[in-house]
Order: structure tokens, then sequence, then C-alpha cells
């Protein structure tokens, strides 16, 4: 049997993914943002951890995105 509440969790991650993916596609970076918890911490590699506001500037001046035009998932 299908727990109500895990299937309730699962559908508000997937809706937070999609949310992730279309404003990075999009290249909405106020739709990126608000996927984060405002205390989160972002970090691509071990030197470095940014907050959602330094990891949103990176992104958008394509450091992230490796100069893609129109990245798709």
């Amino acid at each position: 049997m299908v727990n109500v509440i895990d299937t309730s969790a699962q559908a508000a991650i997937q809706e937070v993914l999609l949310r992730y993916f279309r404003g990075i596609d999009q290249k909405d970076f106020a739709l990126v943002g608000s996927t984060f918890h405002e205390d989160a911490r972002f970090s691509m590699n071990y030197d470095h951890t940014w907050n959602v506001a330094e990891f949103l500037e990176f992104v958008a001046s394509n450091g992230a995105l490796g100069g893609c035009k129109a990245p798709m998932h």
C-alpha cells in the first residue's frame, strides 16, 4: 500500500525540481532562486560554497552553464 504522505512529499519534491530545471532552461534566475531555502548553501566543489544570491550570480554570468544558450532538461 502506498503511503499518502510519501506520495504528497514526492509530488512536492518533483514540483521543486521541475521549477529549478525550468528556471535554468529559461534562464529565469528568480525562478531558480525560489527553489532554494533562504539559508541554503551551494557547493560545486570543496573549494568554495555560495549562498543562494552568490550561486545565482554565478549561474547568471554563465559560469555554471558554460556559455550554453539553450540548455534542455
